[in-house]
């Protein structure tokens, strides 16, 4: 009778481990469904974001069209008092910030969150503004594009002055006018009016520079160090070797020297 009584305990217990073993599993499931990178909170919380970073883009564009009106019609150029007022009014009690670029851009903040108005007063959001803080930064931004991220729609912008330690392979690459292997830069560039240093490269490729090549692209507030020497064949520039369509290059500097071996040398841009 005791022995039975025994064998009863053990298997209730047993029962009872392997319930609270079950327990925990579904438990820790459940925990991973709600707090995980994929998990319920998670995702609600990304969809809560985006829904607000839609609306500040919708509140911004909506400034930016009421402060281009004046007596006299439509406006090219954003006039920042303008633009603050139209802002503070569109969002209210938000927390607004303005800060203006020298080439009449805008850097907008809405409740901390950040946003590039371009000077064709497109809203970029943070998600497509890219900071490039370091060197290895800017080698890793140009293994992207190299590899076909074009950056289209993205605004990549430096932190600080960059010196360089090694030979340099160009951002994108350019093999000639009809070559289908070109490789493109699509994005918005802004050096913040820092400098790229000690640029090395030795090439008798086409399209060599800081960038071999852009299309539709804008890069700008940038100077390249007097310690670069930039060597190719044609297409060459300190800043970019081939910039076609309406890629635009504005407030750059090159103090670097540039030689090349066949036709298309430029100091800023072949």
């Amino acid at each position: 009778m005791k022995e039975n009584l025994k064998q009863e305990k053990a298997i209730t217990l047993i029962a009872l481990v392997i319930t609270v073993i079950v327990l925990l599993i579904l438990a820790g499931v459940s925990i991973a469904m709600l707090t995980g990178d994929n998990g319920i909170i998670t995702q609600a919380q990304k969809a809560k974001e985006k829904t607000e970073q839609a609306s500040d883009e919708e509140g911004i564009q909506l400034a930016i069209m009421s402060a281009s009106m004046n007596d006299n019609g439509y406006t090219e150029n954003l006039d920042e008092t303008s633009l603050r007022n139209k802002l503070e009014n569109q969002f209210g009690d938000e927390k607004i910030d303005l800060n203006p670029n020298e080439d009449g851009s805008f850097i907008v903040i809405v409740n901390d969150r950040e946003y590039y108005v371009n000077n064709n007063k497109e809203v970029i959001n943070s998600d497509n503004m890219i900071a490039i803080n370091n060197l290895e930064e800017l080698i890793d931004f140009r293994e992207k594009v190299n590899k076909g991220n074009t950056y289209e729609g993205k605004y990549v912008y430096l932190t600080d002055n960059i010196t360089m330690s090694d030979s340099w392979t160009p951002i994108g690459k350019y093999i000639s006018a009809d070559s289908t292997e070109n490789i493109p830069f699509e994005g918005i560039f802004d050096g913040k009016n820092y400098t790229i240093d000690e640029i090395k490269i030795d090439s008798t490729s086409n399209g060599i520079g800081l960038f071999a090549y852009a299309d539709n692209a804008t890069i700008k507030n940038l100077k390249i160090g007097g310690n670069s020497s930039i060597t190719g064949n044609a297409a060459v520039g300190g800043i970019i070797g081939k910039a076609i369509n309406q890629t635009i290059i504005s407030n750059c500097e090159n103090q670097a020297t540039v030689q090349g071996s066949g036709n298309i040398i430029g100091g800023i841009a072949g």
